[in-house]
């Protein structure tokens, strides 16, 4: 993602799309000290429980 390309995605638009849960889960799943794909099955995923 890159801001002067203009495909950034914030952390207040997920919020907004896949609820506050839905962005927790996704952020569960990534290893600690590591950086972690933007995974909207992930959003989804979590947004059901």
């Amino acid at each position: 993602m890159s801001k002067s390309k203009g495909n950034v995605v914030t952390p207040q638009h997920s919020i907004e799309q896949y609820s506050a849960d839905g962005v927790r889960y996704w952020a569960a799943l990534a290893p600690l000290g590591f950086d972690t794909a933007y995974d909207e099955k992930a959003f989804k995923n979590g947004q059901k429980l």
